[in-house]
């Protein structure tokens, strides 16, 4: 049986929590299904000095959505992707969502504004295919 079906079995779930950088275990009142479903895949590529890019970050996190971050200050080969995928952008943030990019912090309140943000994650949601317990 697979460590996932196994957590699943247990009602617990293993996930890895991005604030404190490590895989964590709980068990807790969502399953592993649930926690899994609402992570989208969302990259944000940043500073840690940009204050527009905190904005960004906090608005996914009071939207209750997973992203991964690169710091470009610190890591050339997250900025040579982020040129590429970005047109060769050179403003921070620079938001993806699934490979597409959206733009920058103006972009993603005009796409939310408009509707297309909750599209987006929504298609960009992964269903975890696990038995019931």
């Amino acid at each position: 049986m697979s460590v996932a079906k196994e957590w699943a079995r247990l009602n617990g779930f293993l996930f890895f929590d991005l604030k404190l950088n490590q895989f964590v275990l709980s068990w807790s009142f969502i399953s592993i299904r649930e926690v899994v479903s609402f992570m989208a895949r969302i990259k944000i590529y940043s500073t840690h000095t940009c204050p527009i890019c905190i904005k960004a970050k906090n608005l996914f996190n009071k939207w209750g959505v997973a992203y991964d971050e690169v710091y470009v200050d610190q890591d050339a080969q997250g900025l040579m992707e982020m040129s590429l995928i970005s047109q060769n952008s050179r403003t921070v943030p620079q938001i993806v969502i699934d490979n597409q990019w959206i733009g920058g912090f103006t972009e993603l309140t005009e796409l939310h504004m408009e509707g297309g943000l909750d599209r987006l994650i929504g298609e960009s949601k992964t269903p975890l295919n696990l038995p019931e317990n």
